[in-house]
């Protein structure tokens, strides 16, 4: 995403990236440089309290971050506080409801997926 981010920025806009493991942090950092990012800066930090000053960004953005952290709000809260007025903030996340089967549409109940795609013999 910094990349993306970074290109669609510009080079008078700028983008920061936050991670909290010291070691994404250092391979984020090489990544930016071996792409010479210039407007991307990483910095070490906390999601839910970044010590970034407030209502400055226009796009505050995370990528499977609130499905892996157990106090949601605070980084949603802390999302909307660095967001300036008219920004938006964007959560881009896993869906995990697809993983779940219900057993009955498997075994081929009401059109299941067995007999949709037909036995292929294997086990589900």
């Amino acid at each position: 995403m910094l990349d993306i981010l970074s290109e669609r920025v510009g080079p008078t806009g700028h983008v920061i990236g936050i991670e909290r493991n010291r070691q994404s942090v250092v391979r984020a950092k090489h990544f930016v440089h071996d792409r010479t990012l210039t407007n991307v800066a990483v910095i070490q930090g906390d999601a839910s309290a970044t010590g970034l000053p407030g209502d400055t960004f226009d796009l505050v953005h995370a990528r499977l971050l609130l499905v892996n952290v157990p106090y949601v709000e605070a980084v949603v809260r802390e999302m909307f506080r660095l967001s300036r007025p008219g920004g938006v903030v964007a959560s881009h996340e896993a869906d995990y409801i697809a993983h779940f089967c219900d057993g009955n549409l498997m075994n081929g109940g009401e059109g299941g997926i067995l007999r949709r795609v037909g036995s292929t013999g294997r086990r589900y």
